[in-house]
């Protein structure tokens, strides 16, 4: 993640990056459980949402801004994709 600020972390940054880390171990700890069959409580996902909503407001606050997403294959590309060659 330091690598990410591109700049020197100043003490308040490393703050804000231990935070980030927290809210990450817990939200991969909820993943865990629900890719272990846990069934979530309704307060479980408001809790999870809200977690994942302050990591991505310590994200901005340090400056860091998430990747633009691939764009998506299009229905040509995955028809092509899966069309048997002609046969020669």
């Amino acid at each position: 993640m330091l690598a990410a600020l591109a700049r020197e972390a100043s003490p308040a940054d490393r703050l804000v990056i231990e935070s980030v880390v927290q809210i990450q171990l817990r939200l991969s700890l909820m993943d865990r459980d629900l890719a272990q069959g846990a069934i979530p409580h309704w307060s479980s996902s408001k809790v999870y949402l809200a977690h994942s909503a302050s990591q991505a407001r310590l994200l901005r606050q340090l400056g860091i801004k998430p990747q633009p997403a691939a764009p998506a294959p299009t229905i040509a590309d995955i028809v092509r994709q899966h069309r048997p060659e002609a046969a020669a």
